[in-house]
């Protein structure tokens, strides 16, 4: 039985816990696809991998303030540097978010949703949570679905909200076993 990780605040996590190489990584506070760019040569790159209303996992409606029974646009990507991806990202959209100026989340495309986020003085990001994400937990298996140099024990990941007016807005990024292979080629 697949279940949800367990999020932790940025206070009550345990830094010597995470490997000394994806500690700057998961503990950046600005947009990832930026920090990427500047460490890849090869250049960032968005692959979609889908989007479609669905029903949100419990633990990421409680997060969005949700009703039972409502509905969300979750949109699955993978950050490539160059071929290599590197992190996924779930993001979880009520369809509250998607009116007036919040249109614009729903066509995203191959854009990285933190170009729009980090671009956009009006959105605000609340406390970012962390996990270590196992084989038993649904966001490892969508993360790992897509690897093509095996599937790792243990993954990392992190989460937060982020709200414009009264349209909030989840995101979950799970660091990738290539993300080491790129800052260690690049001497990051």
């Amino acid at each position: 039985m697949k279940v949800n990780p367990r999020w932790l605040p940025h206070k009550g996590w345990a830094r010597p816990a995470v490997p000394v190489p994806l500690r700057a990584w998961l503990f950046e506070e600005h947009s990832l696809t930026q920090s990427l760019a500047q460490l890849c040569s090869e250049g960032v790159r968005v692959r979609l991998l889908g989007q479609r209303w669905e029903y949100p996992l419990v633990d990421e409606a409680r997060a969005l303030a949700m009703g039972d029974g409502e509905r969300a646009l979750v949109r699955r990507v993978l950050l490539c540097c160059g071929k290599r991806a590197v992190i996924f990202a779930r993001s979880v959209i009520p369809e509250c978010s998607l009116r007036g100026s919040g249109r614009r989340l729903g066509h995203l495309g191959t854009r990285s949703l933190g170009s729009l986020l980090f671009s956009d003085p009006s959105y605000h990001r609340s406390e970012i949570q962390y996990a270590r994400l196992r084989n038993t937990h649904r966001l490892f298996g969508q993360a790992t679905q897509h690897l093509r140099n095996g599937v790792p024990g243990l993954l990392w990941g992190r989460r937060s909200v982020f709200h414009r007016r009264q349209q909030p807005l989840l995101v979950h990024e799970v660091f990738l076993p290539e993300l080491d292979v790129i800052a260690d080629r690049q001497g990051g």
